[in-house]
């Protein structure tokens, strides 16, 4: 089942930056201004827009404190064109709900404009990509009404990014297969579940993603005994909250089963 998954997208980006890296085309130590700035940015909030970073230092904070300004600028760099490609490259069972990728920005912005956001749900793929270019100005940052955001899900089935458990798993897999290091130490810094869960694991490495009626939690996991697992699981309720604590107990006990 196609789910919202919220800020799990990010693990897309992660990958295509891991490949740019593995092909030559950049180092994990090149700097790049900031550049962006966005809501939910706990890694970046305040920083000055001409701050240089690392595409190291971006792709940790994207990663372990989900940084929205941190993931807009590595779209940015990467390139829309090029996650989406990954996103081809690895494998989506529905492709047509995952398309185009949206960037946080555009995604809060679309959310906190019910006239703009309603064009953009009747629009084809084709349509909304052109309404992603030319409606630029109303999808930026100084755009967003944190007004329209505080009330529970908004538009969870239309303005997000979709995944099947499945597709998380060949998108975990494939972060696995790269074989590059700095990649899994960038997922194991938030290990998402307590320590004592987590350190039954020789390995473990996670995103999740939540926002009002969305929790999404993703595991790339290696056993004591050397065996790789993917494990993910999400929760959607279009018309209220989700209760948090409970799914991390549920995804908690799952890992333990395991």
């Amino acid at each position: 089942t196609q789910f919202a998954t919220g800020s799990t997208f990010k693990l897309y980006v992660l990958a295509e930056l891991a490949s740019q890296v593995a092909a030559g085309q950049r180092r994990w130590s090149d700097v790049v201004p900031l550049g962006v700035r966005n809501h939910s940015s706990a890694g970046t909030q305040n920083w000055p827009l001409d701050t240089p970073v690392t595409l190291q230092t971006l792709a940790t904070w994207m990663i372990s404190v989900s940084d929205n300004a941190a993931t807009d600028a590595l779209m940015r760099e990467l390139g829309r064109d090029a996650v989406e490609g990954k996103l081809a490259a690895i494998g989506h069972s529905a492709p047509d709900k995952a398309l185009p990728m949206l960037t946080t920005v555009e995604a809060f912005a679309l959310k906190s404009n019910p006239a703009l956001r309603a064009r953009f749900e009747k629009a084809s793929e084709a349509g909304q990509r052109e309404l992603l270019t030319s409606e630029r100005a109303a999808l930026s940052y100084s755009a967003i009404d944190m007004s329209h955001l505080g009330s529970g899900p908004v538009a969870i089935d239309s303005v997000e990014w979709f995944a099947s458990p499945a597709d998380t798993a060949l998108l975990l897999n494939n972060l696995r297969r790269s074989n590059s290091q700095t990649t899994r130490d960038i997922m194991a810094v938030n290990s998402g579940i307590g320590p004592a869960a987590a350190g039954k694991w020789r390995y473990l490495g996670y995103k999740g993603g939540s926002e009002p009626g969305v929790i999404s939690m993703s595991f790339l996991t290696q056993s004591k005994a050397g065996d790789w697992y993917a494990i993910s699981g999400s929760w959607n309720n279009p018309a209220k909250d989700i209760d948090n604590a409970q799914f991390v107990s549920l995804m908690t006990r799952l890992l333990d089963s395991v």
